[in-house]
């Protein structure tokens, strides 16, 4: 059995230990950053998820408005609401104006089926939406 005998001096033996304090405090410190940086990662990640949910939310509440504008249209019944306080002819027409019809033209046409000789509305009201 070959046995390897290392005679270091005292000042070698300093400077190993101070070596491993050095490469021990560097490892926790490189811990520290990858552990903060990793927090920054969930913290980035939920944010990227909880906007992607909203997102999509916003989209499937879009298309579902879309499909019920379009499905009473085909379905040849007439769709009606009831004006609330604070409502006005254009913003009525602008939420429910066909996307490839001018919010204005519609706001028109709503007059047109009301017979309303103006655009002003009372609370309560039942319009007609054509």
């Amino acid at each position: 059995m070959n046995t390897v005998t290392v005679d270091m001096t005292m000042n070698e033996r300093l400077k190993c230990v101070a070596d491993t304090k050095r490469i021990r405090r560097q490892r926790e410190t490189d811990l520290r950053g990858y552990k903060a940086l990793n927090g920054l990662l969930k913290v980035m990640l939920s944010i990227l998820l909880f906007v992607t949910l909203v997102t999509v939310s916003w989209i499937t509440m879009e298309s579902m408005q879309v499909i019920e504008q379009s499905t009473s249209v085909a379905s040849g019944v007439p769709q009606t609401i009831v004006v609330e306080a604070g409502d006005t002819l254009w913003n009525i027409a602008k939420a429910h104006a066909p996307n490839d019809m001018d919010f204005t033209d519609y706001m028109n046409k709503i007059k047109r089926v009301n017979e309303m000789k103006s655009s002003g509305l009372v609370s309560g009201q039942t319009l007609l939406l054509p």
